[in-house]
């Protein structure tokens, strides 16, 4: 067993907010060696019910056309018949984006790790279901999700989630930049729609469709999705982005 440090403890005591999973990532030790030593020093709160904004996609702003176009490319909403709840979950493997998508829900539910290297945010939520529904979610979207139907102001924020939960952006060594999308062909067509300059390829691939822009289509397209210093995005996506500007100010 290799000996706690004092700076270790010392981090365990000013963060008393943490969870085990995010300690354990923070100090790269295993969540039973972090749970066991806060349970030593004093630190265990009393367990409490997950708290949640339950009426979080009830109003349009930019950060619930984010989460909702998150939701779209990377999520999901179930009923569990057997505990009569209705569920709304996230996956993700960027753990700490998570937690700043969890904040958003002024929530303190757990981040539990799933295999390959995922970690899920889940909670029961009847309001939260409904209001999914009623924005043009289903349990099963896979292959039939539409496009939602919003503001044209909302929907750079939307098609970002959407982008950070299923989508890719990809810089090759010189620079050359390449914007891409994953979906159905209406929710795909209606990304396109929203974005400005052509795009370059729309094409299937076996159930699923595929939506690319290259070169400066790709840069016009991410100068929207990016305006005005966004709120919340994944970092390892906008700092691509951010290389591609440098590619098309070199030209």
């Amino acid at each position: 067993m290799i000996k706690w440090k004092d700076k270790e403890i010392e981090t365990l005591r000013e963060a008393p907010d943490l969870s085990v999973l995010e300690l354990s990532t923070r100090l790269d030790r295993s969540p039973k060696s972090v749970a066991r030593m806060r349970e030593r020093l004093g630190l265990c709160k009393p367990k409490t019910k997950g708290e949640v904004n339950h009426a979080f996609f009830s109003v349009w702003s930019a950060e619930m056309a984010y989460v909702l176009g998150y939701w779209f490319a990377d999520g999901c909403i179930f009923y569990d018949r057997a505990n009569n709840s209705y569920y709304f979950d996230l996956s993700s493997k960027d753990l700490a984006h998570l937690v700043k998508i969890r904040s958003l829900f002024s929530s303190n539910h757990k981040l539990n790790p799933q295999v390959d290297n995922m970690f899920r945010l889940r909670f029961a939520s009847k309001g939260i279901f409904d209001d999914i529904v009623r924005l043009g979610g289903h349990p099963s979207k896979s292959f039939t999700a539409l496009f939602p139907v919003m503001s044209s102001f909302f929907k750079q924020f939307f098609i970002r989630g959407y982008l950070d939960g299923d989508g890719h952006i990809s810089v090759k060594t010189n620079g050359y930049p390449e914007l891409g999308f994953t979906g159905t062909e209406n929710m795909l067509l209606g990304i396109s729609k929203a974005l400005p300059g052509p795009y370059n390829r729309l094409y299937k691939e076996k159930n699923i469709f595929r939506l690319r822009y290259y070169g400066d289509n790709a840069v016009i397209a991410m100068d929207l999705i990016y305006k005005e210093n966004p709120a919340i995005f994944m970092e390892r996506k906008h700092r691509r982005y951010l290389r591609s500007l440098e590619w098309k100010q070199e030209r």
